[in-house]
C-alpha cells in the first residue's frame, strides 16, 4: 500500500513538471550593437580618435542609442559603451539615468582599471517597448604622456578623496636656474573658494626630471604668500632652486564637473610670462532616454514619447591621483603637476606630464542587427527530480513485489 502511494506521488510530480515547466533566463549582453560610436568633445571642439590627447586633458564622450522594437529588453540586460583608444576612464563611477517620475532607465558604470563603461538596463524598457532611444554622456581623459624638456612651470589638479574639494600642485623652475624677481599668481576658476589652511605644502628644493622626483629642502616663508580676491600671490624673489606648491580649493557646485585653476609665472629676463590653466578630472556624466508604452505597431507610432531626465550623481571610488597619495601630501609629502607615487626616501615620483595636445573624436555610426537569442534557457529541475523519483519508485515497487512473491 505504501509503495503504491509513492508511485502515485511520483507520477503526479512527473506530470506537473511536463505541463508546468519553469524556465530561467540569463541576462543578455548586447555589446555595442545598438549604440553609436562616441563623439569626443573638448570644450566646443569635436576631434577624432586619431588625435593625441594629453593625459591631463579632460574630454566628454557622447553616445546615442536606438533599440529596435523587435528586441526584448529586461532589467539587467547590458550594453557596452566603447571607450576610444586615445582616452581613458580616470576614475571609477556609477550613475543612473531616470525618468521624471524616478523610473530607472539604465545605470552607467565606468571601470578605470579595465577602461570600460557598461550600461545596465533597468525596468523602464520592459514596459516601454517601442521607439526606445536616448543619449549617454560621461567624462574621460587623454592617454598621451609626453613632456616638454624645457618647461619652467607645470600644474595639475585632481579631486579630493571625498570629492568635496580640488587639489592643485605647481612645480616651478625644475632645473634650478638662477631667476630674479620671481612672482607666482594663482587665479581660482568659477565656483571655488579657499578655506582656512588651504595651503597643504609650499617648499623649496630640487627636482629630477629623469626620475620625476621632487626633494624638499626648506619651507617657503609664509610672509611671501598673500591672498587676493580670486586666489593668492607668492613673491619668490630670487630663485636658484625648484619650488613645489600643493593646495586645496572647496567646490561650491556640482562636485562631478571639471574645475579649473590658472597659474601665472613672471620673472626678470628674456621671454614672456608663463600661463598654465589646469583642471580636475570630470566624474560620472549624464544622459536621457525615451520610449513608448505597449507593444509596437508598425502602422501606428503616433503615441506620445515619454521624456526622461538624468541623475548625474556618481560613486567615486578613485581619482586620477590615488586618495592615499593625497593623504600623504597632506602630511607634507610633495605632489607635482603630474601623477605620482610616494617613495620611501620621502620624495615624490611624477609619472605624467603637462604637455597639452590636440583632442580626439569619433564619428557617430549607428549599428543594426537582428534580434539576439536570449541565452541561458534551462528546464526546470522539477522534471529531472520527477524522473529520478519515478525510477526509485518503480524499483521499490518491483523489489517489494518480488519480495512478496518470495514469501508466498
Amino acid at each position: 500500500m505504501k509503495s503504491k502511494r509513492i508511485v502515485q506521488a511520483t507520477i503526479f510530480c512527473l506530470i506537473f513538471s511536463i505541463f508546468f515547466p519553469a524556465y530561467s533566463y540569463a541576462n543578455t549582453d548586447f555589446g555595442d550593437l545598438y549604440v553609436s560610436n562616441p563623439t569626443i568633445v573638448k570644450g566646443d571642439t569635436i576631434v577624432d580618435e586619431e588625435t593625441e590627447i594629453s593625459y591631463h586633458q579632460n574630454v566628454s564622450l557622447t553616445y546615442t542609442y536606438n533599440i529596435p522594437d523587435t528586441v526584448s529588453i529586461v532589467s539587467g540586460d547590458t550594453m557596452n559603451l566603447r571607450v576610444p583608444s586615445n582616452t581613458l576612464i580616470a576614475s571609477d563611477f556609477s550613475y543612473d539615468i531616470t525618468t521624471e517620475d524616478g523610473s530607472l532607465i539604465m545605470t552607467i558604470s565606468g571601470d578605470s582599471e579595465s577602461n570600460t563603461v557598461t550600461a545596465i538596463f533597468g525596468p523602464f524598457y520592459e514596459l516601454h517597448k517601442a521607439n526606445r532611444q536616448g543619449e549617454i554622456l560621461f567624462y574621460a581623459r587623454g592617454t598621451t604622456m609626453t613632456e616638454n624638456e624645457n618647461w619652467v612651470m607645470n600644474k595639475v589638479g585632481w579631486n579630493s578623496s571625498d570629492n568635496t574639494s580640488a587639489i592643485w600642485n605647481i612645480i616651478i623652475n625644475p632645473d634650478s636656474k638662477y631667476i630674479t624677481n620671481t612672482i607666482l599668481t594663482d587665479v581660482l576658476g568659477d565656483n571655488q573658494e579657499f578655506g582656512n589652511d588651504f595651503l597643504i605644502q609650499a617648499e623649496i628644493g630640487t627636482y629630477d626630471k629623469t626620475t620625476q622626483l621632487f626633494y624638499p629642502k626648506e619651507p617657503i616663508d609664509p610672509a611671501k604668500i598673500s591672498s587676493t580676491n580670486v586666489g593668492f600671490i607668492v613673491n619668490l624673489g630670487t630663485l636658484n632652486n625648484a619650488v613645489s606648491l600643493t593646495y586645496r580649493s572647496n567646490k561650491l557646485t556640482d562636485p562631478n564637473i571639471p574645475y579649473r585653476n590658472k597659474a601665472i609665472l613672471e620673472a626678470d629676463g628674456e621671454g614672456n610670462q608663463v600661463v598654465i590653466e589646469a583642471e580636475t578630472p570630470g566624474l560620472g556624466g549624464g544622459g536621457s532616454g525615451s520610449g513608448e508604452s505597449g507593444e509596437p505597431d508598425p502602422e501606428e507610432s503616433t503615441s506620445e514619447t515619454i521624456e526622461t531626465s538624468t541623475t548625474d550623481s556618481t560613486t567615486i571610488e578613485s581619482s586620477t591621483i590615488s586618495d592615499s597619495s593625497i593623504e600623504s601630501h597632506e602630511e607634507s609629502t610633495v605632489e607635482s603637476t603630474t601623477n605620482f607615487s610616494t617613495t620611501e626616501q620621502g620624495a615624490t615620483t611624477y609619472l605624467g606630464s603637462s604637455a597639452n595636445s590636440a583632442e580626439s573624436s569619433s564619428d557617430l555610426k549607428q549599428k543594426s542587427s537582428n534580434k539576439l537569442p536570449r541565452t541561458g534557457y534551462l528546464k526546470s529541475m522539477i522534471g529531472l527530480i520527477g524522473y529520478v523519483l519515478l525510477f526509485i519508485s518503480v524499483s521499490l515497487f518491483l523489489f517489494n513485489k518480488k519480495h512478496q512473491n518470495g514469501i508466498k
